[in-house]
């Protein structure tokens, strides 16, 4: 019986030195995210699945890991802080479903290389994809936005190989100050349904370099392209 007592605690102790996180790397998780949404996380890969709004993110323990993640079609939209800093994510296909990306949802996502805005957004809050650092293509669809905040993309790309912004067919409106004092953007492409370029649009862009702006733009806002320099 003491043999066995003591087998057993030295076993304890061994299992105690052990980081949670050896047992954790490899076991699936799941659950709920929203009130018909839910959610499985294995070897790197958050699955959602589903309908409805996202009103939670229970797999934060997890940003660190998450490599991929998939969307159901019939997400609505992406709750705050849903995957802020998952630096390992890779670039994400987000469904045209959603109609709101709140606050900080995808900010300091540092492995984004892309990011595309599908038609069908409607609201884009604070931070949404800000700190985004390594974005080299950035693809914009929605015709006009009910809510816009002009941080959304604050500090998108890099240095060293810039950002070619592109606005899609359909786009009518482009947003008050969507990229103003972004010194990364080099190149925008401006779809031909274009009507209103916003105000401070591309205010302080130093590094855009000249643009061709189409035919069916009926208005600039003020300072739309002040300041930028190249």
């Amino acid at each position: 019986m003491k043999r066995t007592l003591s087998i057993l605690l030295a076993t304890l102790m061994v299992l105690a030195l052990i980081p949670f996180s050896a047992f954790s790397v490899f076991a699936a998780e799941s659950g709920t995210c929203g009130d018909n949404l839910y959610w499985n996380f294995s070897n790197g890969h958050l699955s959602i699945t589903g309908s409805g709004a996202m009103t939670s993110y229970p797999w934060k323990s997890f940003k660190s890991q998450i490599t991929k993640v998939t969307f159901p079609y019939g997400l609505t939209s992406i709750c705050s802080s849903a995957f802020y800093g998952c630096t390992n994510l890779q670039n994400v296909t987000i469904p045209s479903s959603v109609k709101t990306i709140n606050s900080y949802a995808f900010q300091n996502c540092t492995s984004f290389t892309s990011i595309t805005i599908p038609a069908n957004v409607e609201k884009l809050y604070n931070g949404s994809f800000a700190g985004c650092s390594n974005v080299t293509a950035f693809y914009y669809y929605p015709d006009e936005l009910e809510i816009f905040y002009s941080n959304a993309f604050d500090s998108i790309g890099t240095e060293t190989s810039g950002v070619t912004v592109t606005f899609g067919e359909g786009v009518k409106i482009i947003p008050s100050s969507i990229f103003e004092g972004n010194k990364y953007i080099k190149k925008v492409n401006f779809s031909d349904t274009i009507t209103t370029i916003g105000s401070s649009a591309f205010y302080g862009c130093t590094n855009l370099q000249n643009i061709t702006i189409p035919s069916s733009v009926k208005t600039i806002d003020s300072y739309a392209f002040q300041n930028c320099t190249s």
